[in-house]
């Protein structure tokens, strides 16, 4: 690297040769110059001034500069600061360049009253009016990443950064931003400056092990130069990574080392944009003439804080004063050669970030960010759209040399750690999963539908992730979702149902099976006797007997018929002819009478209705009602949720529930029944009785369907998990292309039979006489009119009419109808501490340092502020430790001799006195300061002097060794608070503290705790030491304006004194809220004041907590007679450090070794006052923490926290459960005096936007009118009730307004809320895989899927020929004319029968035409006939009962016929599937028409497709039954079709803590039967749902399934025949003649010739 040329120093020489008639102002300038940094900054240093008074020569000041080189070390640096301000006393510093503590560098600013103006990273206080930072603040910085990690989508990212005191600020604003995006920070690591090359190895084999590739860097660049080569080494700067770069982080492309540069290739960076200008381009041009490397920004900042510097210096004059030339310095704005010139907050302006990309060994530009445009592609300073994408960017080449973007979640093979995903083994329901455990390859092994549905959204992301599966033989899923929840495992895989009480632990996915529970039933076909179900018993004896009654009145008034040539024993026989006749409505004897005729005709109206209404009833029975199911037993799964799950939904009343464990028992059980050990339904998830229906498609089982009570499966994986969207995502996706379709046919098999939803649970219903009594009233009425006009017919001739008026009257007419007709059937102020006791102490130890004078004395400094009651309480400790230990220990050779100073709470004193003991080598170790002093200042001076410094404040860094620590470190303080919010189930919180440089260092610790455990930091607030009241107060105000009411405050007690009074009369310390202090902040408990004391009572904080023990006991007893207040914690901690310290003094016998007197204290172990005394990591280890209520003026332990036992009512060392809520404490009274826990949540001043479309034609799921007069929008429908529902279930209370939106999609709005316009979108938005890039979404609340509605077609004229198919036709046909024939031939061999030819073809004809009907009215003379006859009667009646059912079916069911080709399909207009191919519900060449509105539906499906309207109409499930709700008439019905959309959600911003808790709310209600009520409410009435193969004609009846009939009507036939053929040829010729017939004749002529002959018949 060149030297910097002092040609600039000549110039700068030569203008001091007329310094005498100017006034010389001096300057410090404080810079690394073994750094490029450094010597950039001096030489734009010395170009500015000359370049300045060149221009201004007649200005009357001229600025002289003293130069100080800090050569990169802390201590150096402020050094040079103290020594520029006390011995130079310059008016102003330019530096260091160096970080040193923002608070310690403000504090020596402001002490000195003299302008510095700091290059350093660090954090810009507010307290320090002096220090002005010139660099781009950490915020800015922060929201740029963020903006980058946005625009490209990813989810979660690495963070890797330099481990110091302000390393961490930068962690801790990319926290919030994430947070606020849903993006994580996976993993932390903190690289120290002297880290080795095996420990950066380590680090970045552990980033491997880390599925994560997104990885940011904050670092310097000389950490940065070592630190890449090892991940280039290890294959880290490989394709699939991608690396951001901050600001300082960017400088390591200045390297001159090719190793470094060709490590970095493809890294992406920001650099501070510097706008183009002519002075920058003069200024670049003047500089690449001298130097070889270009100019750092911090040089060309440098530049014009020198012109700033000398104009306010000449402004002010001779009046050189601090004060006066910092005001002008901020007063100061021009254009200068960084652009616009100006401070803003004691900051200089920015004008954002230039992004880089290093490639080919150099860098190229390929974009910009500033806080208002977002990512751009050119830098636009003024109006343009931010661009949110990749796209935003010119083409970036990554890692690898790849420009393909890296997916930001990948693991290479042989690096990553696996996921590991829990399955149970063992299970007996395989078909979901079955795994299997390999012993031999020591792998498992799994296979089922849940396996094929996980692998097929994994294979979809836009990242690979491995995994393995964890077998677990034992247990329950909520077993493994406590180990999901433990971490022991990273998700679930199997039939795990989305349970409410499972959201508190786990995540689930969205549901990839049905929703809801069925029931599994077996139908039953051993019943012989089921052919007399369809009637009861009153109905059979009414029919017989009104039989026998009719077939009587026939009789009688054929007998009173004159014409009748009937004996009395022909009447009788005639009388049982009838009754088996009128059965089949087939009586054949000839009736004479009209009467009787009319008698007939009525019996056989009668007689054809019972037929109709018992065939109906006897299908019910054989195809529904068959499945009977007993309101006794049901089955449930063995050891599943359903055991404890009241089955309030499935109408199951006092059943005894009996658990069974795989297929085969459900089959035996329901086999069996419940009256003989088995069950008579089984109650189950519809995903297992699905699979069970394809395991046993024979048809004896069938589901019930029941309302969705059950959420469904989904995936389980631990809270947080990215991939909980992602597969979310995934499975909405498979659901639309059909993926998880086609999964499901391949593991379930078989369509199910399915039974309506109101299937009744008890005996099926068979028809009574209550029913049908109307008909046997009519057929009654009809006889009894018959026959007693017959017999008035009869009598007339022989009585009287007055005779016949009184027989009838006589006779109890009256009164027999009379009979018929009635039948029915719910502290006080602390006192101060006593000095006195200090003053003895110190005057026995130099009493008895007197008369021993042969003991080595080892000096030890005490830095503490002896004001504060802290600073007292440890010096008094430290004495009584010093005195005790010698008092003990009399015959030691060394003794203590302290040398105590009072930093006065000042950070500068303290820094001051601590240099001033090691510098006048008073100190061989210091015991404190208690004030905050930079850790890694304080570990510098103490390295540097290497000098064990035992401090009570600050960050532990292991690369200061001589640094230790003595209190409870930030991890613990950080683990016992998320632990207590977690206790109470709270998920927000509001953190406050104290703006100084650390006061963030809880905060980085909480971050990350709060993210692994899903709890959110919606807010956090700074409040400087030195704010004032007013701005207390509207600081307060904005938490008052946040809903959230968790509030944990850091901060000191002075500064929390005056914090919480001001709260209270804000009226903050209600019961709403909860107060957490930390262990700094409880302190303030030992306030002296009432109001402090009484502002806080109801407040929980920690304090360290110390073990009861004897040395404890008899420490505070002497405390307490000492002293009026209690000891400090540190005060203990202080004891026992003095005796470790002068024991570790004695063991080295005195010697003036640091090193070997800090090896001692290391190794110091011992049983002390404050317990177990060990420093670890070179800090005392921690025993927990204690915490306490502030109650009744005063403070009461309420429990414990430890690392091992987590939160416990008492201190638990050892074995123990780790206690999760807050029943791990003691009750606690809360603010205002409340013992009810606050929900963590109140209503916000600002109520939740929620968007609404007005206008809508579908106004039953959300109707929204907006209210112009009253300026709101109101809206009701099943939605609103829905998420009023969950709302107001949910702990804490959300007010909200709607929205209104008349022009727009759902879509438009999801934009809206992905610009954060509103909060959210009520309505009938379905889950699409698009929308969850831009929005949250809750679960669903209705049916999933899309539904295809119809019309009934009532235009087919020959319908009534669609029963029977073709070759039925003919074959009834055939047969009817063969029996016809048959019967003929049999009636004509009667030798009675007087028919000629003629009449007998006509008799044929007559037979065929009367069959048909079964009502032929022909006499048949012969048995053989008759027993023809009545075989072709049962045949007739089956055919008939069968053409029934078919016919009924077509004009229910099947008549609902769609157009599978070519057809008209319609559907929801302005939806999201318009004019999308429905794939999945059989349409192939379909035309879509969109329609609007309800009535739109009925009015195309009127029309139908041909005529205008539409066959059919495509809508979501929720639709359809929302309009068969609106049409109940029966005319329309749904074709339930494969759910291929995810249903109906409500839509929040990403990150929204609702999604979750509206989500378990869903399922609570859809579990407790809410959402079932509310669906009854708004949908009416039950609908009908058509097979969802109803596209396809319909099924015709086949002559395959009723050949057996006509097989045994044609042997009947036949054999009748045979058989009377054979009586004819036997009474007409001898053996011999019927030989020579049918010898001599053909057949037919035989056959003639014996029909025409007069032959006798044997009957």
């Amino acid at each position: 690297m060149p030297a910097v040329n002092t040609s600039f120093c000549m110039l700068f020489f030569l203008s001091t040769l007329t310094r005498g008639k100017f006034v010389d102002v001096d300057v410090g300038i404080v810079l690394d110059m073994d750094s490029w940094i450094g010597k950039s900054i001096h030489s734009s240093i010395m170009m500015a001034i000359s370049d300045f008074y060149g221009r201004t020569h007649s200005y009357e000041t001229r600025i002289i500069v003293h130069m100080r080189d800090s050569k990169g070390d802390r201590l150096q640096a402020m050094s040079s600061v103290l020594d520029l301000l006390n011995t130079v006393k310059v008016k102003a510093i330019i530096g260091p360049d160096t970080y040193i503590g923002s608070d310690l560098l403000g504090s020596v600013a402001d002490a000195a009253k003299v302008p510095i103006f700091s290059f350093a990273a660090g954090k810009s206080l507010t307290g320090y009016s002096y220090l002005l930072h010139i660099k781009q603040n950490e915020i800015s910085m922060a929201k740029s990443i963020c903006a980058l990690v946005e625009s490209y989508k990813w989810r979660d990212v690495i963070y890797v950064y330099e481990d110091s005191d302000h390393g961490s600020n930068m962690l801790n604003n990319l926290f919030i931003l994430f947070q606020d995006k849903n993006i994580r920070i996976s993993y932390a690591v903190a690289i120290t400056a002297s880290t080795k090359k095996d420990q950066i190895i380590n680090e970045l084999h552990k980033l491997m092990s880390i599925n994560t590739r997104i990885v940011i860097v904050d670092m310097s660049p000389l950490l940065a130069s070592r630190f890449f080569p090892y991940a280039k080494k290890l294959g880290m700067m490989e394709k699939d990574y991608a690396w951001i770069l901050s600001q300082r982080t960017i400088d390591v492309l200045q390297s001159t080392k090719f190793e470094v540069i060709k490590s970095l290739q493809g890294a992406l960076g920001f650099r501070s944009y510097v706008p183009a200008s002519r002075k920058l381009h003069y200024l670049t041009q003047r500089w690449n003439k001298k130097f070889t490397r270009k100019v750092h920004v911090l040089g060309v900042w440098a530049y014009d804080i020198v012109w700033a510097l000398a104009e306010s210096v000449e402004r002010v004059g001779d009046r050189q004063n601090g004060t006066l030339l910092l005001n002008e310095v901020l007063k100061s704005e021009f254009k200068g050669v960084s652009g616009q010139f100006k401070f803003t907050e004691r900051s200089l302006i920015s004008y954002g970030y230039e992004i880089v990309n290093a490639v080919d060994y150099g860098e190229r530009n390929v974009g910009y960010w500033t806080s208002t445009k977002g990512v751009t592609r050119t830098h636009l300073p003024i109006n343009n759209v931010t661009l949110r994408h990749g796209i935003g960017m010119e083409d970036v080449i990554w890692p690898g040399g790849t420009t393909t973007i890296p997916s930001g979640w990948s693991v290479q093979t042989g690096h990553g750690k696996k996921l590991k995903i829990g399955v149970l083994t063992g299970l007996t329901f395989k078909y979901f999963v079955d795994a299997v455990y390999d012993d031999q390859n020591n792998v498992t092994n799994a296979t089922g539908f849940c396996v094929d549905v996980f692998n097929a959204c994994l294979h979809a992301l836009p990242y690979e992730v491995p995994y393995e599966f964890v077998p677990y033989v034992n247990g329950s899923y909520d077993k493994l979702i406590e180990k999901v929840y433990n971490k022991e495992i990273d998700g679930i895989l199997g039939d795990s149902t989305i349970l409410a009480k499972r959201y508190k632990f786990v995540e689930f996915t969205a549901t990839y099976t049905d929703v809801g529970l069925g029931t599994l039933v077996k139908g039953k076909r051993k019943d012989m006797w089921i052919f007399l179900k369809p009637l009861n018993a009153n109905l059979w004896l009414t029919f017989v007997a009104f039989l026998i009654f009719n077939g009587f009145v026939i009789w009688a008034i054929e007998t009173m018929n004159q014409e009748s040539k009937c004996t009395s024993s022909q009447g009788i026989g005639t009388i049982f002819w009838l009754i088996v006749l009128t059965i089949f409505s087939a009586q054949k004897e000839k009736l004479t009478s009209n009467l009787s005729r009319f008698v007939m005709f009525v019996w056989l109206i009668v007689v054809l209705v019972l037929i109709s209404s018992y065939t109906a009833t006897l299908t019910s029975l054989l195809t529904v009602e068959q499945f009977e199911i007993a309101s006794k037993d049901a089955g449930i799964v063995n050891e599943s949720f359903l055991g404890e799950f009241t089955v309030n939904n499935t109408d199951f009343t006092g059943s005894m529930l009996m658990p069974y464990y795989s297929y085969d028992d459900y089959a035996i059980a329901l086999t069996k029944g419940g009256k003989h050990g088995g069950a008579d339904a089984i109650v189950d998830e519809v995903p297992y009785i699905k699979m069970f229906l394809g395991k046993y498609p024979n048809g004896d089982y069938a589901m019930v369907s029941s309302e969705p009570v059950m959420s469904g499966f989904a995936f389980i994986f631990a809270k947080g998990s990215p991939l909980v969207k992602d597969m979310s995502s995934e499975i909405a996706r498979i659901r639309e292309d059909g993926t998880l379709k086609a999964l499901e046919k391949k593991w379930f098999e078989n369509e199910l039979p399915l039974l309506p939803q109101d299937y009744a649970s008890t005996n099926p219903k068979t028809l009574s006489l209550e029913r049908l009594g109307g008909l046997f009233v009519i057929s009654g009425v009809s006889s009894c009119l018959a026959l007693i006009i017959s017999a008035m017919y009869m009598i007339r001739p022989k009585l009287e009419i007055l005779s016949i008026m009184s027989v009838l009257l006589g006779r109890g007419l009256m009164g027999t109808i009379r009979q018929f007709l009635l039948r029915r059937v719910t502290s006080s102020r602390m006192p101060t501490m006593n000095i006195n006791f200090c003053i003895l102490l110190m005057f026995i130890c130099t009493l008895n340092r007197a008369l021993c004078g042969n003991f080595v004395d080892v000096d030890v400094g005490i830095v503490l502020d002896m004001e504060s009651w802290i600073g007292k309480s440890i010096h008094a400790s430290v004495m009584m430790a010093i005195s005790d230990f010698y008092a003990r220990n009399h015959s030691y050779k060394t003794r203590i001799v302290v040398h105590t100073r009072d930093s006065k709470g000042d950070k500068l004193k303290a820094m001051s006195t601590v240099l001033d003991l090691l510098n006048t080598g008073k100190a061989n170790a210091i015991i404190g300061p208690e004030t905050y002093i930079g850790s890694e200042l304080l570990g510098s001076i103490a390295g540097a002097a290497k000098v064990p410094i035992i401090s009570f404040a600050g960050k532990s860094l292991m690369k200061y060794p001589y640094l230790l620590h003595i209190k409870e470190d930030e991890i613990s303080m950080a683990k016992s608070i998320c632990a207590l919010v977690e206790s109470y189930r709270w998920k927000d919180v509001i953190y406050v503290y104290e703006d100084t440089d650390h006061g963030s260092e809880l905060l980085q610790n909480l971050f990350d705790l709060f993210q692994d455990n899903n709890i959110r930091i919606r807010h956090r607030i700074v409040i400087s030491a030195s704010a004032k009241n007013d701005q207390m107060v509207e600081e307060l105000r904005k938490l008052i304006s946040i809903h959230t009411t968790v509030i944990i405050v850091d901060m000191s007690p002075s500064l929390a004194s005056r914090f919480f009074p001001h709260a209270k009369r804000l009226g903050m310390m209600s019961k709403e809220y909860a107060w957490i202090l930390s262990q700094k902040t409880i302190d303030v408990l030992q306030s002296t004041k009432l109001e402090v004391i009484e502002s806080l009572q109801g407040t929980l904080g920690f304090r360290s907590y110390v073990p009861a023990s004897r040395r404890l006991y008899y420490f505070t007893q002497r405390w307490n007679k000492m002293f009026s207040r209690k000891v400090h914690v540190l005060a203990i901690q202080a004891y026992d450090t003095v005796w470790a310290l002068a024991e570790s003094i004695e063991r080295i016998g005195g010697q003036q070794n640091g090193t070997l007197l800090l090896t001692e204290i290391l190794r110091s172990e011992f049983k002390g006052v404050s317990g177990e005394f060990k420093l670890t990591e070179r800090s005392l280890i921690s025993e927990g923490f204690e915490i306490v209520n502030a109650a009744n003026y005063g403070e009461r332990k309420v429990g414990y926290w430890t690392l091992s036992q987590g939160i416990t009512r008492t201190y638990l060392p050892f074995n123990g459960a780790v206690l999760h809520s807050g029943s791990g404490m003691e009750e606690v009274i809360w603010p205002g005096g409340s013992t009810t826990i606050p929900n963590g949540r109140i209503a916000p001043a600002k109520k939740l936007r929620i968007g609404v479309r007005t206008g809508l034609k579908f106004r039953s799921f959300v109707h929204a009118v907006y209210d112009e007069q009253n300026d709101v929008t109101n809206a009701t429908g099943f939605c609103v009730d829905v998420f009023n529902a969950c709302l107001q279930a949910l702990p804490y209370e959300v007010t909200y307004e709607f929205v209104a939106y008349a022009n727009g999609s759902y879509d438009k709005l999801i934009e809206k809320v992905y610009n954060k316009e509103i909060d959210g979108v009520l309505g009938d938005s379905t889950i699409l895989a698009k929308r969850y890039e831009f929005v949250d979404f809750t679960a669903t609340y209705t049916d999933l899927g899309l539904g295809t509605l119809a019309k009934t077609s009532r235009k087919d004229m020959w319908i009534f020929l669609k029963p029977l198919n073709m070759n039925l036709w003919l074959t009834f046909i055939a047969f009817l004319i063969f029996n016809g024939f048959v019967i003929w031939a049999i009636e004509t061999m009667d030798q009675e029968s007087k028919c000629t030819s003629s009449q007998g073809i006509g008799t044929i004809f007559w037979l065929i035409i009367l069959t048909i009907f079964s009502a032929q009215k022909e006499k048949l003379a012969r048995n053989l006939s008759r027993c023809v006859m009545f075989v072709w009667l049962i045949v007739v009646l089956i055919l008939i009962s069968s053409y029934t059912a078919t016919l009924t079916s077509l004009l229910t069911v099947e008549q609902f016929e769609i157009a599978s080709k070519g057809g008209i399909v319609g559907f929801h207009g302005g939806s999201f599937f318009g004019g999308v191919t429905v794939t999945n519900t059989n349409f192939t060449d379909s035309k879509q028409r969109s329609y609007y509105s309800y009535e739109d539906y009925a009015n195309a499906l009127t029309k139908g497709g041909k005529h205008g309207g539409a066959d059919a109409i495509v809508d979501e499930v929720p639709y359809i039954k929302m309009f068969l709700g609106k049409y109940s008439n029966g005319d329309y019905a749904m074709v339930s079709s494969e759910p291929i959309t995810s249903g109906f959600a409500f839509i929040f911003t990403k990150g929204s803590p609702l999604v979750k808790d509206i989500s378990r709310e869903i399922a609570k209600i859809r579990e407790d039967g809410t959402l079932r009520n509310l669906e009854k409410k708004w949908f009416d009435t039950e609908f009908s749902v058509l097979p969802q193969d109803s596209s396809t004609m319909p099924k015709s009846l086949s002559l395959e399934r009723f050949g057996g009939l006509f097989v045994i009507s044609g042997v009947s036939s036949c054999l009748a025949l045979f058989i009377s053929v054979m009586y004819l040829i036997r009474a007409k010729t001898e053996i011999l003649s019927i030989i020579s017939l049918l010898g001599g004749r053909s057949l037919m002529a035989t056959i003639r010739y014996l029909f025409h002959r007069k032959v006798v018949i044997y009957r």
